[in-house]
């Protein structure tokens, strides 16, 4: 019986000392977003062109569908960021209000 309490014992520290391991790296996870947020949106201006050089242009693909629009994209050199410098996060959720999106007019032949 005493070996079965100390093994019970043994479980939980390992099983306390994961969660804390596990809350710890969300925590730095959920710093290095915020860091990031910040760096990409503090001189972000949604109505500026995604572009470098104001002779450049935005390269615009969409796909639709009879019903619905189905697929937009485009890159945004001003959303970039080495993710090593933010414990590896490699992609981010952002509404779309808060960047730039392509004018797009469809024409009906």
């Amino acid at each position: 019986m005493g070996l079965l309490i100390q093994a019970l014992r043994l479980l939980g520290v390992c099983m306390s000392i994961q969660v804390l391991s596990v809350c710890s790296h969300m925590r730095t996870r959920a710093h290095a977003e915020e860091r990031l947020l910040k760096t990409l949106f503090t001189a972000y201006n949604k109505l500026s062109r995604p572009v470098a050089n104001i002779s450049d242009v935005v390269l615009v693909r969409f796909g639709l569908s009879i019903a619905q629009l189905i697929d937009v994209e485009w890159h945004d050199y001003k959303l970039q960021w080495n993710p090593l410098e933010y414990e590896n996060v490699t992609s981010i959720r952002i509404p779309s209000e808060l960047i730039w999106r392509p004018d797009i007019v469809l024409y009906n032949k």
